[in-house]
């Protein structure tokens, strides 16, 4: 054992541990997805305001009309109950 490593703790009697680089990954790989997860609602958010905009663009905002993201075709409002 080298200075760096502090002596292992003592672990209840039944129960075990992963060890210290195996407990390194699994904190890294989490940290990584919250990253991923902040990330992707950036995505998103980015993609709502490019909508809003698109919406305010064709006059959709004050109209039950709406625009097809994927295939970027305005829906006209229907008239009455379908």
């Amino acid at each position: 054992m080298n200075k760096q490593e502090a002596p292992p703790r003592p672990v209840p009697v039944g129960m075990k541990r992963v060890s210290a680089r195996d407990l390194y990954a699994i904190r890294r790989a989490y940290l990584g997805a919250e990253v991923a997860a902040i990330k992707a609602q950036s995505a998103q958010r980015a993609f709502e305001e490019i909508l809003l905009e698109m919406e305010r663009k064709y006059g959709l905002l004050a109209t039950d009309s709406t625009l097809d993201a994927r295939t970027g075709e305005i829906s006209e409002a229907k008239n009455g109950p379908a």
